[in-house]
């Protein structure tokens, strides 16, 4: 499975793409805008993006979803 991990920023958002049956991984960059991020998902074209609860959490997954894109939220504890 392809994942793509982001770690959302205010400006800026940082992504893992990971290969799950080979740890093969990389990190990408890009801005924080609904374009920056359809970008940075139709370059690596994942299975599944992770993100994590925060107050942008909602306006990314509806542009995820919107792109055909798996979500998984997680929670910090």
């Amino acid at each position: 499975m392809k994942i793509l991990s982001l770690d959302l920023g205010k400006y800026k958002t940082v992504g893992c793409d990971y290969e799950s049956e080979s740890g093969a991984h990389q990190f990408k960059r890009g801005f924080t805008t609904p374009t920056g991020l359809a970008k940075m998902v139709q370059e690596v074209k994942p299975d599944r993006v992770v993100i994590e609860v925060c107050s942008i959490a909602g306006w990314v997954c509806d542009l995820l979803w919107g792109l055909g894109i798996e979500v998984q939220v997680a929670k910090h504890q």
